[in-house]
């Protein structure tokens, strides 16, 4: 228990059993203005506690967010980097496989318009469990399957064909907060085309990414909208439970 609470509860027990023992009414008074002042002192104890108590309380929260940022390179080698104060660990990544639907505008330009197909694939094996404070993970995703159509990317761009533009892997990287055991969801989608700018991220230390027309990008924005709704279907996640780089 609190010190504060335990001087609050004496000094009421002894106000209580002092009155009583006092014959005239002015003694009363006068003890009745010290233990005021007394329980005074002790009321601004507690409020001094509470509020020491509510920063620690801030600090250690502050101090307990993990903050994950995962990022793809050119060559499909993922890096998840824990630029937070606390360790994270039980990290799992899961891909899906969605094939996007798209019309052609007026000045030829494919604009999607959302989602033909999915196809869950499953865990990504790779061999890190924990990532430390400031520490990051490398995870080659063309070597993580020893069936390469498992998870197929393909070679060619910029001339390649538009079926496999329209093919992109949605990865749910999951992990826990090593000290309060939470559970954190990051999603990351790349193109199946190895070189293809992302439609959704940037390239990782690379300023390529995807231009276009306002009605193009608000169309990407839905369709980034709808893979994720899919996916807290999918997986069942709370929307409240993830984030996005």
């Amino acid at each position: 228990m609190n010190p504060a609470y335990i001087w609050l509860i004496v000094a009421a027990a002894a106000f209580g059993v002092g009155a009583t023992s006092l014959a005239s009414s002015a003694d009363k008074q006068r003890y009745a203005k010290v233990i005021l002042l007394v329980l005074g002192s002790v009321l601004q104890s507690v409020a001094v506690s509470f509020a020491w108590y509510g920063q620690q309380l801030l600090l250690q929260q502050a101090n307990s967010v993990p903050v994950v940022e995962s990022r793809m390179s050119r060559n499909k080698v993922l890096t998840i980097r824990n630029v937070g104060r606390v360790d994270v660990e039980d990290v799992e990544i899961e891909a899906t496989q969605y094939v996007l639907r798209a019309n052609r505008d007026a000045h030829g330009h494919s604009l999607m318009i959302g989602i033909e197909s999915f196809s869950r694939i499953g865990k990504i094996p790779q061999p890190y469990i924990r990532i430390a404070v400031g520490d990051h993970i490398d995870i080659n995703l063309l070597d993580r399957f020893e069936n390469k159509e498992f998870m197929p990317f393909y070679e060619g761009f910029p001339a390649v064909d538009e079926k496999k533009i329209l093919q992109q892997y949605c990865l749910r990287i999951k992990f826990r907060n090593a000290t309060t055991k939470k559970r954190e969801i990051d999603y990351l989608i790349t193109p199946a085309v190895r070189q293809a700018p992302p439609m959704f991220e940037n390239f990782e230390g690379s300023p390529v990414g995807v231009g276009g027309g306002y009605e193009s990008s608000m169309a990407l924005f839905r369709v980034k909208r709808l893979i994720r709704e899919h996916q807290g279907e999918l997986y069942d996640d709370n929307p409240q439970a993830r984030y996005w780089n």
